[in-house]
């Protein structure tokens, strides 16, 4: 009976993998028929900063992903809480500094763009719930609450498709605004990471906690650290070629 509870969870799970990212894959197709050349890049570039923005923990999250499972196996739970509490604490901390960084360098930077300027903020607001919803992923996953990742994955490639499409299009074929497009993607998306917070959010067994815990953040990132380098090495060098695109953007 475990082994075919397992394997159903698997199944489960591939589909909803293959729901979300044959959505992604199929939104993108959508936008880059609607943009121009230049609109693309803009959105590929921009939209690339997003997905480096879920690696802003440095490390946490990976630690706590391994480690959490470890301290409930010995049967300690206000260690794993610990854990928990403290790598979603810091995580945040560094996320939304970020945020602000990146607000100050669209207020501020010279020669940009309206739809650009804003479409960089727009951005900024969306990494802390990207944040999130990477954390609560993997809190499930440790947790072992695969059919609420499953959930969490259909709702998000629903919003996303219909989310990034349904303005861009707006923008490029109904209104004559097309420096919109840029803007209405990015709060598609910040409405597509807001709704799958939400579910997040309200149907977690546990509530996450506020809780600085330097000497305990110290030990995770001595474990964690190792598995970021190596991810993001190969994710550096998968996408170099989109980083050279910011100097034609």
């Amino acid at each position: 009976m475990e082994t075919k509870d397992v394997a159903k969870r698997s199944s489960q799970y591939f589909f909803a993998k293959i729901y979300a990212t044959a959505m992604h894959v199929a939104g993108n197709f959508a936008i880059a028929k609607l943009f121009t050349v230049a609109g693309y890049g803009a959105y590929g570039f921009l939209f690339l900063i997003l997905t480096y923005g879920a690696s802003l923990h440095f490390g946490l999250e990976n630690a706590f992903g391994k480690q959490y499972p470890v301290e409930i196996g010995k049967g300690s739970k206000s260690r794993a809480d610990k854990i928990r509490d403290s790598s979603f604490t810091f995580s945040m901390m560094i996320t939304l500094v970020f945020m602000l960084l990146i607000i100050l360098f669209a207020v501020f930077y010279p020669s940009a763009e309206f739809e650009k300027r804003w479409a960089y903020i727009l951005l900024a607001f969306t990494l802390p719930l990207q944040m999130l919803v990477e954390y609560y992923r993997t809190f499930f996953r440790v947790t072992k609450e695969f059919g609420r990742i499953n959930v969490m994955e259909i709702i998000f490639g629903t919003f996303e498709f219909i989310l990034r499409v349904a303005p861009v299009y707006y923008f490029v074929k109904i209104s004559p605004r097309v420096e919109y497009a840029l803007i209405g993607l990015f709060v598609g998306l910040f409405l597509t990471f807001f709704a799958t917070i939400l579910y997040a959010y309200f149907c977690a067994p546990e509530k996450i906690s506020i809780r600085w815990n330097i000497p305990e953040v110290k030990k995770l990132y001595r474990l964690g650290i190792p598995i970021f380098i190596c991810f993001l090495m190969d994710s550096l060098f998968k996408n170099g070629d989109k980083f050279m695109a910011f100097w034609f953007f």
